[in-house]
């Protein structure tokens, strides 16, 4: 164990990633600087955690978890300081959530509390922009133009660690079987 943070995050298959990127792309084309990390929800974050028993454990959550399906219907912020992209949050995303943290919520830190079960705050979102007020309110109109409802899908988790974004390890989620 040791100091460093680990963050679990949801990645998207492909055409989610696009309609994202296409939001970030009209954002850098009206000058407005937007979130430069891969397209994702964050599920949880700990810090001081036994990451082999972590990573068991989310083996052991992810193993059996078909892909989830998401739907962004709406645009949200925190404060003036992050715009982001949320989706409606489904039965099947709040139970898988909840399922991830069963254990390892003693680890969840400050940092983290706000990810966890037991704070009943977790919001999923895709950030799109993580900075001062002034870039914030620039955002809005051009998110706002871009900005259509759509449906995709939770692939796969990826736990990193917080600063580096160096990968730990990716954890696949079961394809559906829905044609």
């Amino acid at each position: 164990m040791d100091d460093k943070i680990y963050y679990l995050i949801g990645l998207f298959d492909e055409v989610t990633n696009e309609q994202i990127q296409n939001i970030h792309r009209e954002l850098s084309n009206h000058e407005v600087p937007s979130s430069s990390m891969c397209p994702h929800l964050t599920f949880g974050s700990w810090t001081n955690v036994d990451l082999n028993l972590l990573c068991h454990w989310l083996e052991e959550v992810c193993e059996n978890q078909e892909e989830i399906q998401i739907n962004f219907n709406h645009l949200g912020l925190f404060s003036l300081k992050v715009s982001f992209l949320a989706p409606y949050v489904s039965k099947q995303l709040i139970e898988f959530h909840d399922k991830i943290h069963e254990r390892f919520e003693e680890y969840c830190g400050q940092m983290g509390y706000n990810y966890t079960a037991k704070s009943n705050n977790w919001v999923p979102h895709a950030t799109l922009v993580l900075d001062e007020e002034e870039a914030v309110l620039r955002s809005l109109p051009v998110i706002a133009e871009a900005f259509v409802p759509f449906s995709g899908k939770i692939t796969s988790l990826l736990l990193c660690e917080f600063g580096t974004f160096e990968e730990i390890k990716k954890f696949k989620l079961k394809q559906s079987m829905e044609v």
